[in-house]
């Protein structure tokens, strides 16, 4: 709501992690009172499921397009899984891709429900459209600069990260001749602005089936695993906060694919917040309070060591619960357990989405500067 605020929250995301820097600029150009119009109809419900089937079909198009090209020998190596992560289980990639495909489709889905086309006359508008046009362009500046900055600085490292610079320098070098200024362009804004390229978060996906959706639940505890299980009535919040917040939560999306969970940091403080606000509309019983403090002790692991390994200078018991180091065996052993609590979740959703007496009748209204100041 705060100009200032905003400014400096984007200020702190320059020099700390990107994302913040992108959801500032969001809110700049989508404040509280672009609100995100629904409207229930045949053209609304096409649209609303469009949106979805466009992204989640176009991640498995991507898959299929190296697969037939190559195969899964191809798929692990176009993945480029690296930096000690373990390599791509060849033998769940297909039922992994599937996952992901729905996991996807289901998160647009209810993101953007039932929208309004109305809501296109706000990318329309000349503020917006000159600000969406500056923030590519942003964009692809800070992917050049960093293209030339980032090895010139680690190259004065150590004489190993020297030699690999001067090796990702030619590879950078032969490949900025073969492509074309469009391509160019492409890529500066697909690539790398966010600090992440698409065949890094797409192989993390894929690595073992629901990787990410594990790895979020072990590091945040049981937070996530809720964000997941009643993300139908909290995306009904986040909608009802404006388009600007819908608009954080798409461009969180590769993000949230990737099972580096600290990657999502700057998302999770919206998750926690949305995920709160569900949880105290519908009135809880003190006993889910109390399952879910002895569930985020249990997924804290507080009682492990860290377990240097002297030989080796690994850290098993610390790899347990990072994403794209985590063991095959502990991310089915914990993809399990979070499975059983989900279930439980599920098997309680009507009670847990009941609104209290008092409250029912009630209809939801979106959330206003008047209403937020007072």
């Amino acid at each position: 709501q705060s100009i200032i605020g905003i400014f400096l929250m984007g200020l702190l995301g320059a020099f700390a992690w990107q994302p913040v820097l992108i959801y500032a600029y969001i809110l700049l150009l989508f404040p509280k009172e672009t609100t995100f119009l629904e409207q229930k109809g045949k053209i609304n419900t096409y649209l609303g499921l469009a949106i979805p089937a466009f992204f989640s079909l176009g991640f498995a198009y991507s898959f299929y397009k190296i697969y037939s090209a190559t195969g899964l020998d191809g798929v692990a190596k176009a993945l480029d899984i690296d930096q000690g992560q373990l390599p791509l289980n060849q033998d769940t990639a297909f039922i992994a891709m599937i996952l992901t495909v729905i996991t996807i489709f289901a998160y647009f889905y209810y993101l953007f429900r039932n929208p309004d086309l109305k809501n296109f006359n706000y990318f329309i508008q000349p503020k917006i459209a000159i600000g969406l046009v500056a923030i590519l362009v942003l964009f692809f500046s800070v992917n050049q600069i960093h293209e030339y900055v980032s090895p010139q600085a680690t190259v004065q490292t150590t004489q190993t990260n020297q030699t690999q610079t001067n090796t990702n320098q030619t590879q950078n070098t032969s490949a900025k001749k073969e492509l074309d200024p469009a391509s160019k362009l492409l890529k500066g804004i697909i690539d790398n602005p966010l600090g992440l390229s698409g065949r890094f978060y797409r192989g993390n996906a894929l690595q073992y089936p629901l990787a990410f959706a594990v790895s979020h639940i072990v590091y945040y505890g049981p937070v996530f695993l809720l964000f997941m299980v009643f993300f139908k009535p909290i995306s009904r919040e986040i909608r009802k906060y404006g388009i600007g917040i819908v608009l954080i939560f798409f461009a969180s999306t590769s993000f949230l694919l990737i099972p580096q969970s600290r990657t999502t940091i700057a998302i999770f403080p919206f998750i926690v917040f949305f995920t709160i606000l569900v949880i105290d509309k519908y009135k809880w019983k003190n006993e889910y309070y109390w399952l879910l403090i002895g569930l985020t002790l249990v997924a804290s692991k507080i009682w492990l060591s860290v377990e240097i390994d002297p030989k080796t200078g690994t850290m098993p018991m610390y790899f347990i619960s990072c994403g794209n180091w985590m063991p095959e065996k502990w991310h089915y052993v914990q993809g399990f357990l979070a499975l059983l609590v989900a279930g439980y979740f599920i098997k309680n959703y009507k009670e847990l989405t009941t609104l209290p007496t008092d409250l029912q009748g009630v209809k939801d209204k979106p959330v206003t500067t008047k209403k937020a100041k007072k």
